[in-house]
Formats: C-alpha cells, structure tokens, sequence
C-alpha cells in the first residue's frame, strides 16, 4: 500500500467514525515489521465530552465494514478510549466474522438486505475482544501524538 492510499484509508475510517458514530478520533495504520498493517483509533477528547464517549464495539463495526469493501486488510483494530490508558484490541478478521454473524442472525430477509442483528454482533464480537494496557506490547502502535487532547 502506498503512502498515499494509507492516508486515504484512514481519513476514510476517520470521517466514517466521525460522521455515522459522532466520535472524535483519529485513525492511523501502523505497519507492523512481518508486513500488513494494524488500523489504530484513539479518542481525541475526553469522557467529560460527549464526544469523547465512544463503544469501541461501534468503531469495530465501522472498521469491518471498512475492511469489507477493501483490497487490503488489516492485522489488528486497537481502539484507545483513553489514549495510553485504556483501551481495547480485537483482530480484525474477528470484526469481519462478527458482522457476518450478526447479518446471518437477522434472519433470511435481513441477510439479503444486509441488516444487522446487533445483539448477534455483540456476542460474537464479546469473543474477540482484548483489553489493552499501558504496559501492554501493543501500546508501541499508538502514534506519539495521541496525548488525549483535542487536535
């Protein structure tokens, strides 16, 4: 993936969490030293913000759906609530199955219009989930200048 079609990714997953899920985070993909990339989105507010309140089940929805449509994939989605603080991990094949499962849970008609059963979703994302920790390897991945404030 060039330069180029990496900074088109994530301003599309940035203006896609921004605009359907009214969150204010940044997105980054962060290549990882085996090749591919992890798709990191970290909060830019805090929870004393409305917008800073986020569901990273909402952001892994978004990123599956992303991920769906594209020629690459990602490793790993790491969605810090509080950048460096807290946040959560789930590997976005995981993300993908989830939806998959919640779009088979909405019965034969929903699947084939492409609805969504959101507690379907919800349990077979509960699966994949991770908590991140500060001292936790994945930290590294969080680009230096997410600091929590707003950019």
């Amino acid at each position: 993936m060039s330069d180029e079609e990496r900074r088109d990714a994530e301003k599309t997953l940035e203006e896609r969490i921004s605009d359907q899920l009214r969150y204010d985070m940044a997105v980054r993909l962060v290549g990882m030293p085996t090749g591919g990339y992890n798709i990191v989105a970290y909060n830019r507010r805090t929870r004393d913000e409305v917008r800073g309140l986020c569901d990273p089940s909402f952001v892994a929805f978004q990123a599956a759906y992303y991920t769906y449509q594209t020629g690459w994939k990602s490793r790993a989605l790491h969605i810090w609530i509080a950048p460096r603080e807290e946040g959560w991990s789930i590997r976005t094949e995981g993300s993908r199955q989830a939806k998959d499962f919640g779009v088979a849970s909405s019965g034969r008609l929903g699947a084939l219009l492409g609805v969504v059963n959101v507690k379907g979703f919800r349990k077979e994302l509960e699966k994949h989930f991770v908590r991140l920790t500060p001292s936790g390897t994945a930290i590294r991945a969080l680009p230096v200048e997410a600091g929590g404030q707003t950019q």
